[in-house]
């Protein structure tokens, strides 16, 4: 019996004052998250990840991209190179707000159950 695909939601704190003088681990942490995302996906085909980024100002969903409505899209299946791209965007741009202390993580969070739990309804 095949196993049902799996959902992965990632959180990403892209706060300006946090990652200050450290790109160096900043890089390497995003390449480092994107071979884990990319093996979740090569787990299964089906498995289906959401990535969202927050900063002190704004909380954005890195992956899957917002369709051309401007509506998220539906999780999906993520090929390497629209993934890294999306990550590498994603990060940089929330890295371009005005550093601050607050944090959004608890809204980032409740995003995402709220994201995973209608995903899990729809099957």
């Amino acid at each position: 019996m095949e196993d049902p695909p799996s959902a992965l939601g990632v959180l990403i704190d892209c706060n300006p004052r946090a990652w200050a003088g450290r790109p160096a681990e900043l890089e390497l942490l995003v390449e480092h998250l994107f071979v884990f995302l990319n093996a979740h996906q090569l787990l299964m085909a089906s498995n289906q990840l959401l990535l969202i980024g927050f900063n002190g100002a704004e909380i954005a969903c890195l992956w899957p991209r917002p369709n051309q409505s401007g509506k998220e899209a539906a999780l999906e299946p993520a090929g390497p190179q629209a993934l890294r791209a999306a990550l590498v965007d994603g990060v940089a741009q929330l890295l371009e707000s005005e550093a601050t202390s607050a944090s959004l993580l608890s809204g980032a969070t409740s995003r995402a159950l709220c994201r995973l739990q209608v995903r899990s309804s729809q099957r």
